[in-house]
């Protein structure tokens, strides 16, 4: 979620950095690595697939938001989702500010930058109906010619259309990013998820197992 000037530093500057990221905007605030505490165990949850992604039942954001103990139980949200890849929360009763309180409160206890606060992206239209830092998805303003997603109407035939990593163009990439679904269509509307890194060490091992390097 970084928001901040898109110059970069010099080749210089990286070359003679000391720290943690090659830049200063990019200096994680932890000491040692998150450790989960357990304190999101008491509430029902599944794996949805071996590699990636929980679903939590009954879990509201405006309670973790609203906890006695809600740096503990956000700290160990964010550390789930580094793990798992994605979390999934179900039927949630959650407000635009409610939504920007958690990733900013995520982005601070996880130990994001200085520099990492909600993210303007440069696709959301101006004067977006729910601020800046939240880009709305819709159907209807894409099928008129207008909406965040207008600019990937079948740009290609290549099957891996639509798929990306969020905001991998910036200095510093967001280390978390929330979705809500509003409105789903009758059939389809459907986000996938998927592993990149598990997918990358796959396919170099079958490299290897051809006798192939890369």
């Amino acid at each position: 979620m970084p928001s901040f000037p898109t110059s970069v530093p010099s080749e210089d500057h990286f070359d003679n950095a000391s720290i943690r990221g090659g830049s200063a905007r990019a200096r994680t605030r932890c000491t040692k690595p998150l450790v989960y505490s357990g304190s999101l165990d008491p509430y029902t949850h599944q794996d949805v697939t071996p590699v990636i992604g929980r679903e939590f039942q009954a879990l509201q954001v405006v309670d973790l938001l609203a906890a006695h103990n809600s740096d503990q139980l956000i700290r160990d949200l964010a550390v789930t989702i580094s793990e798992r890849g994605v979390v999934f929360l179900r039927d949630q009763n959650v407000n635009p500010q409610q939504m920007r309180d958690l990733c900013e409160r995520i982005s601070f206890l996880a130990g994001s930058p200085e520099s990492s606060g909600l993210h303007v992206h440069p696709l959301t239209e101006e004067s977006s109906e729910l601020g800046d830092q939240i880009s709305v998805i819709s159907s209807v303003k894409q099928k008129k010619g207008g909406g965040l997603t207008h600019q990937l109407s079948d740009t290609s035939r290549f099957a891996s259309v639509g798929w990306h990593a969020d905001i991998t163009f910036e200095p510093v990439p967001s280390d978390y990013a929330m979705l809500k679904i509003h409105t789903l269509p009758k059939t389809g509307g459907d986000t996938a998820c998927s592993p990149f890194l598990v997918a990358r060490l796959e396919f170099l091992t079958d490299f290897e197992d051809v006798g192939l390097r890369i």
